[in-house]
């Protein structure tokens, strides 16, 4: 039993996908798109002779004073086994870059955890909202809250039209349209190249598609869905003030829904809503999830809530410091700007 860096593209993605919780962001063309963005990769996985037993792809990142940190977002996918010859290799590669820390996604005993407190925006969410579509397309409609079918039936009928268009066209759009979202709510967003580089990474082989919705040509809304195994995931959204009253945004959904249905998809993942507590059972015995208003995804949360789907607790960062020197000076000086 050892760690090898040196399985192919079909090794790694097989394992993810047989993997319980396998996601994009641990696949081959998640690491070939964060290279693109500059960034470092290791593919490091627990092999026993031709057996795969566990896999981390790892991602360095700059912080500061020529530091880094590494980043294993969605892993590391562990079997069991092998788990302290992985740690072994990553405190081997940080040694040799100078990284501070390791921060994980999964639970993993890699000795000396701390919850993160560094780069707080830095990580997946840890609570997301999945949608079942295995039921027909009636029954999904049916679970959803009635204003949220309500407004997808109201686009339909005022003339909203959602296609799906290729990377460069739907970058374009979307990022217009984030712009605009920018410069009146706030919100934050990447870079431009950022997408650009997702959608020509993951767009070129299936894994990714961009909805538009549009009304008599002026898009009104744009979103961005993976495809990775039995999952499709909301990954980004953008949408204008204008014409809000046709409710694009909600048929845009409903379309990258039925899109996700039709490839095969078990799941439709809303990544990403902020809740107090998980459930509560009420008079229709469907379940209701309470927002916390005080988060910044109040908004978002609520409506995404209005498509249905069962809270999913999936991610639990946490943090294996390599340096507790460099981490708390790093941790002091966040605070004290505000950058946390």
């Amino acid at each position: 039993m050892g760690i090898t860096e040196n399985l192919t593209k079909e090794q790694w993605n097989n394992f993810v996908k047989s993997h319980p919780k396998g996601n994009v962001t641990q696949s081959w063309q998640w690491g070939e798109f964060v290279k693109q963005l500059g960034n470092k990769v290791w593919r490091l996985a627990i092999q026993d002779g031709t057996k795969i037993l566990g896999a981390a792809q790892i991602i360095e990142y700059e912080i500061a004073l020529g530091s880094s940190f590494f980043y294993c977002p969605g892993g590391p996918l562990l079997g069991g086994k092998g788990e302290e010859l992985l740690i072994v290799k990553i405190r081997e590669l940080a040694s040799q870059t100078g990284a501070v820390f390791l921060r994980i996604e999964i639970d993993f005993d890699g000795g000396g955890q701390k919850k993160p407190q560094l780069l707080g925006g830095f990580k997946s969410p840890a609570q997301t909202l999945v949608l079942d579509l295995r039921p027909g397309e009636s029954d999904i409609l049916a679970q959803m809250k009635q204003k949220t079918r309500y407004n997808i039936r109201l686009a339909e009928k005022k003339g909203v039209k959602v296609r799906e268009v290729d990377a460069r066209e739907g970058v374009e759009i979307f990022y217009k349209l984030a712009k605009e979202m920018m410069s009146k709510n706030k919100v934050g967003f990447f870079p431009k190249s950022h997408y650009e580089k997702l959608g020509e990474v993951l767009g070129k082989e299936g894994l990714l598609k961009i909805f538009v919705g549009e009304f008599k040509g002026e898009p009104l809304a744009a979103i961005i869905v993976s495809f990775w195994g039995p999952r499709a995931t909301y990954m980004h959204g953008a949408s204008t003030d204008k014409l809000r009253e046709l409710q694009a945004s909600h048929l845009v959904q409903w379309e990258a829904i039925g899109e996700a249905k039709k490839m095969g998809c078990k799941q439709y993942d809303f990544w990403g809503i902020a809740v107090r507590s998980e459930k509560r059972k009420v008079k229709s015995e469907k379940q209701e999830y309470k927002v916390d208003e005080g988060h910044p995804w109040a908004g978002i949360t609520r409506f995404k809530l209005g498509f249905g789907g069962k809270l999913e607790s999936f991610y639990n960062p946490q943090d294996i410091v390599f340096s507790n020197t460099w981490y708390n000076l790093f941790s002091i000086a966040a605070k004290a700007r505000k950058i946390v």
